[in-house]
């Protein structure tokens, strides 16, 4: 029979109680468990108090000698690296992905890392949360969007736990609600957008057509920095976005993935200009072959290095640094990208279509996103309807 032994405060209160019990093995060897109960509240009697306690251990002891309640005593950290390998071996878990669970791990590690996986709490998440909220950990508070994508990896070990019959509750699905706060995006105004293009006029031919293309085509860093030339067909004038290049956030190492979702493999069409200047990149990227002979490796890739090698998306961001110092505008990839959608919104294209060139997984995620464009879209709306409604004679 498992024992009840109290625990209690400086002033003799009792708080908790300790509950031992011994489980015989199938090879007959034994093993000691022990939990802690204490579920009650502070002002209710003793006995009260030992009742509750001693209905707790026959249901927990029974429990446990049926295997109801497991004996893995794995911390999460450990339990953790267990199932990032085993999704690793796996063949559906992309390398972002996987990439993405171990630097979480590595975030949440020394904080829960050493709590039993099957004793971890929907409280003990809640109160890291809440001092990853206010800086406390990190510095700086963190964003509402990363606090979900930790819980969401925690959730994701856990929930193996669950079908492994280690816990029988996933404690990340129970904690106080993450809610996201959607900013508009920022974007480029038109003035701003045509003062860049004519200021990447007098930049390297490289960077000019890697920025153009963003500004064209809407495409993701890693999309850019992964396309190749078997993807782009200048006479129908368009490019297929099917591959991405991406660095891990691990070993720091290159990596060619997919695109982010199904709906991010799509098919563009370039502008008539752009058509033109890919073609005139294209010719010069081809004398630089020929100019650097061997030390060129011929990889594919559109934007590559003076050796051939791929450009690290990285380097893309430190050119657009420098270029917003020079001009004065501030300038990354993903705000080309914002702009884009949001001019396209703006000017009366259908939602579907911008979301389909975006390569958005659902039309809700563009709507939700680019809210602030549909806005001012609506404004034109309203001032064409005004005006064949009720500017008549």
């Amino acid at each position: 029979m498992a024992s009840v032994l109290p625990r209690k405060n400086k002033d003799g209160v009792i708080v908790a109680y300790t509950i031992r019990a011994v489980v015989t093995n199938p090879n007959g060897s034994k093993t000691r468990k022990a939990v802690t109960f204490d579920d009650f509240e502070p002002q209710w009697k003793d006995s009260t108090k030992l009742k509750k306690a001693e209905a707790f251990a026959a249901t927990w002891e029974r429990d446990l000698k049926e295997g109801k309640i497991s004996l893995d005593d794995r911390t999460f950290e450990d339990y953790a690296e267990y199932v990032i390998n085993l999704k690793e071996s796996g063949t559906k878990c992309k390398f972002t992905t996987l990439d993405n669970y171990k630097y979480l791990l590595r975030t949440v590690a020394p904080h829960i890392g050493k709590i039993k996986i099957k004793e971890l709490k929907a409280s003990t998440l809640n109160e890291l949360y809440m001092r990853f909220q206010s800086g406390e950990i990190t510095g700086k508070p963190m964003s509402s969007k990363s606090l979900k994508n930790i819980n969401g990896f925690i959730s994701t070990v856990l929930q193996t736990a669950c079908r492994e019959g280690i816990v029988a509750t996933n404690a990340a699905r129970l904690i106080e609600p993450i809610k996201v706060t959607h900013k508009d995006p920022s974007t480029l105004e038109l003035d701003e957008l045509h003062k860049l293009i004519d200021i990447l006029k007098d930049e390297p031919i490289k960077w000019q057509a890697m920025l153009l293309m963003l500004i064209n085509t809407g495409m993701r860093r890693g999309e850019l920095c992964g396309l190749k030339w078997n993807k782009i067909d200048l006479n129908a004038g368009t490019v297929e976005i099917s591959n991405n290049l991406l660095r891990s956030r691990e070993t720091g190492e290159l990596r060619e993935d997919v695109p982010k979702t199904r709906s991010s493999i799509r098919v563009l069409r370039l502008p008539s200009d752009m058509i033109v200047y890919m073609r005139q990149y294209k010719a010069w990227q081809n004398e630089e072959r020929l100019r650097l002979g061997e030390y060129f490796h011929d990889q594919g890739w559109v934007f590559a290095q003076d050796n051939g090698d791929p450009i690290h998306p990285e380097s893309l961001s430190q050119y657009c640094g420098k270029l917003s110092k020079k001009s004065g505008i501030h300038v990354w990839a993903h705000l080309l990208r914002h702009t884009q959608a949001s001019i396209l919104i703006a000017s009366g294209q259908p939602v579907n279509s911008v979301s389909k060139r975006l390569g958005h997984s659902q039309v809700s995620t563009t709507m939700n996103i680019y809210a602030h464009a549909l806005k001012n879209a609506d404004e034109e709306n309203v001032k064409v309807l005004e005006n064949v409604l009720y500017n008549h004679s």
